[in-house]
């Protein structure tokens, strides 16, 4: 793993193989969210997306509706269409009332 290749002294928290094995992960997933908003950003009409969850800082971001108490997580549903803003990206679903932040969603194949 790599982060058993870090040179670090006693005291800092890249000791605790617990630690470097989430900030992994967690960058990780940083970079599939990048490379989802990119892939929503592409999405038209009727593409199928899945819903993959909300954190509130998710849904805070730009002002987005909260999709946990309506949508389910795993769930495919159908876009109506994408607002590309400079910072964020907001999906429109079919059928379904509210703006939803773009990370919270991966396009389906």
């Amino acid at each position: 793993m790599l982060g058993d290749m870090l040179v670090t002294d006693d005291k800092s928290p890249f000791q605790n193989k617990q630690f470097v094995a989430n900030l992994f992960k967690r960058a990780e997933e940083a970079r599939e969210r990048r490379m989802s908003m990119k892939d929503m950003q592409e999405c038209v009409h009727g593409d199928a997306v899945v819903y993959t969850g909300a954190s509130d800082t998710q849904v805070n971001w730009g002002g987005n509706d909260d999709p946990r108490p309506i949508l389910e997580e795993d769930q495919e549903y159908l876009i109506d269409y994408v607002e590309v803003h400079s910072w964020h990206t907001k999906v429109k679903l079919i059928g379904i009332q509210g703006l939803f932040n773009s990370v919270s969603f991966t396009p389906r194949s």
